[in-house]
């Protein structure tokens, strides 16, 4: 199932977040994934400032796109805590490291190598909504 932009238009109540160290690039994604017709992300410049956000303000995440390399603390060291919390966010490495690529494979996340294609990212959100839906249209016990 293809998300065509009239049905990204409908994921206003879905959350994505950014968490890119690069100022530039951080704004840049931003702009791509608005213009793809997904809600605005939310833009973090540390790992640390997503975590503060998630336990301080409640904020919850669908989606997060995640640098492996952050000022702070490591992208994918990040991400494990984000899954221990909150399991079914979809979360998305961003590296240009091909050992990033096989770590974040194999603790279950995503992998998207810089640079990437407007088309790339494109999917790699289609797909990881998909996968939201998926999880949420199974029965609760």
């Amino acid at each position: 199932m293809i998300i065509e932009s009239k049905a990204k238009n409908e994921l206003t109540d879905r959350n994505i977040a950014i968490v890119e160290n690069n100022e530039t690039l951080r704004k840049l994604l931003h702009r791509i994934i608005v213009e793809l017709g997904y809600p605005p992300p939310f833009l973090f410049p540390s790992g640390t400032s997503l975590l503060h956000s998630m336990a301080n303000d409640h904020q919850i995440f669908d989606i997060i796109l995640m640098d492996s390399e952050l000022p702070d603390i490591d992208g994918i060291e990040a991400a494990k805590v984000i899954r221990r919390r909150r399991f079914k966010t979809k979360i998305t490495m961003i590296s240009g490291f091909d050992l990033v690529s096989e770590k974040a494979l194999a603790n279950g996340f995503r992998f998207l190598s810089k640079p990437f294609s407007v088309g790339d990212l494109d999917k790699n959100l289609q797909s990881s909504f998909e996968e939201l839906e998926t999880i949420q249209s199974y029965p609760q016990p």
